[in-house]
């Protein structure tokens, strides 16, 4: 192995990846700056052997994969409400998202506390939900259509389902479904 130097122009790497026996998997990148001829770097990945049963990107025994709070989820407080995801993958996942909270009221003392729509924590949790399943970019909504706001939440948990329907040059088009 030796180091690829990037500059402003960048670099063109390739990455080879083998998949072995027991879903051990042999990657490899090369580099354009010697026309791949040698590689830059080699790992070896092995499986967590609870996992070798599980489909890619999905969760061992049903409990879900937790939300990466703190690490790509900025979101504090009243607006931590997914519970786990069932099914991540690159463009789709599944998520729980909590309905309850034990927050203060949304709005200063001198205006009523009332909500005419149900809690926006909630809908705030369905739209960062789907950035996990595009972790090299920032997501923010700028538009949305075919919008069924709900007056409340039931009580506990709902399951959204989320797909991306296309993306290019960094926008992109997603459907958010919520179940109870």
């Amino acid at each position: 192995p030796h180091a690829s130097v990037v500059d402003d122009d960048g670099v063109r790497i390739r990455i080879a990846a083998c998949l072995l026996d027991g879903g051990r998997a042999e990657i490899g990148i090369t580099a354009a700056a010697d026309d791949h001829r040698t590689e830059c770097m080699r790992m070896t990945l092995e499986p967590d052997a609870s996992s070798l049963d599980a489909p890619a990107g999905v969760a061992v025994d049903g409990g879900g994969l937790e939300a990466p709070y703190g690490e790509l989820l900025p979101q504090r407080g009243r607006f931590v409400r997914i519970a786990g995801y069932q099914q991540l993958e690159t463009r789709r996942c599944r998520f729980t998202v909590r309905t309850a909270s034990d927050a203060g009221p949304w709005f200063a003392h001198h205006v009523p506390a009332a909500l005419c729509l149900a809690d926006p924590g909630v809908r705030d949790a369905m739209l960062h939900g789907i950035q996990v399943a595009v972790p090299h970019h920032r997501l923010v909504p700028v538009a949305a259509r075919d919008v069924r706001l709900a007056a409340r939440w039931p009580p506990g948990e709902i399951v959204v389902e989320a797909w991306e329907l296309a993306g290019k040059d960094g926008e992109y088009t997603w459907t958010l479904v919520e179940a109870d």
